[in-house]
């Protein structure tokens, strides 16, 4: 994930100051990863470290997502997924069998959002 971070921040900071910032943030954390890795196996990060490191990359992801208009893998998938179920629990309602709905909507969710998936990574949207 990192290393799809950086690539992407790498092709805004030409003209995007905040990502220009992050790129530096993305050299920090390349940098203490390597330092845990050639220290030893046996070292790992403190529980401060781990959060810090997550933080980061999802302070950084975001700002992908909102100012750049960008998405992770399966984004749609889930957002589809969830919307088709509500849909797929209110159709089996109304049909009068609710064991059936939720399934065809997860199902038709799915396809959708695979397809819009797809199509995001067409366009080069995906992080």
């Amino acid at each position: 994930m990192l290393l799809r971070i950086a690539k992407r921040v790498d092709e805004f900071s030409s003209y995007c100051g905040e990502c220009q910032t992050f790129q530096g943030e993305i050299n920090r954390l390349t940098q203490d990863l390597n330092y845990a890795a050639q220290v030893s196996t046996s070292v790992q990060m403190s529980k401060e470290e781990h959060k810090s490191y997550f933080k980061t990359i999802n302070t950084i992801t975001k700002h992908l997502q909102k100012q750049h208009k960008l998405v992770t893998e399966g984004h749609y998938i889930g957002i589809c997924m969830a919307i088709g179920t509500g849909i797929g629990v209110a159709l089996g309602a109304a049909l009068g069998n609710p064991g059936v709905g939720p399934g065809i909507g997860i199902a038709i969710g799915v396809a959708i959002g695979a397809y819009l998936d797809k199509k995001a990574k067409k366009e080069g949207r995906v992080i």
